[in-house]
């Protein structure tokens, strides 16, 4: 895969998701597949509009996760994520009407974005907690995550802290 490529993928997940800290483009290739595998984690089909060839390198990516060439039943799921999307994008092309918003599918399991939610669950806090917490071990933040459950009646926010109102899972 081109290093171009995959500066150009970091450049539009960096956009999409809101990443802090953002993916630093000028790092090694080797790197820049860790952490768009990484962000990869954090794409939610439903509401991050992702260009084919962004999608494209973000398969490539989980196909060589760990320097392999078989597939885990992790990179499965993933190109299956990827494939979903595609799917979706499809679809509105052909001016099909989209799913019911509501009809939301929830987190993967011990993704970034579910540790997330299971930190808000546990109490309020702020997003340099979510930062520093055990689990998030890059550091990054959860902005668009927290405003589309925000959207969806799941969170709010009171002064700087971020709390869970919703009930179940997201």
């Amino acid at each position: 895969m081109k290093r171009s490529e995959l500066v150009k993928a970091a450049k539009e997940l960096n956009e999409v998701l809101g990443l802090e800290p953002q993916i630093n483009v000028r790092e090694k290739p080797k790197r820049l597949v860790e952490l768009i595998r990484e962000a990869a984690e954090l794409v939610d089909p439903e509401l991050d509009d992702l260009t084919d060839s962004t999608l494209l390198v973000i398969s490539r990516v989980a196909m060589k996760e760990g320097g392999r060439k078989e597939e885990s039943k992790e990179t499965e799921e993933a190109v299956e994520m990827v494939e979903g999307v595609k799917k979706e994008k499809e679809k509105e092309k052909k001016g099909k009407k989209k799913e019911k918003k509501n009809k939301r599918k929830g987190s993967k399991v011990g993704s970034k974005k579910a540790a997330f939610i299971k930190e808000l669950k546990e109490g309020p806090k702020t997003m340099a907690e979510i930062k520093k917490a055990p689990w998030n071990t890059s550091g990054i933040t959860f902005y668009n995550v927290f405003n589309a459950l925000v959207k969806a009646g799941k969170a709010k926010k009171e002064g700087v802290k971020m709390v869970w109102i919703g009930e179940g899972n997201a």
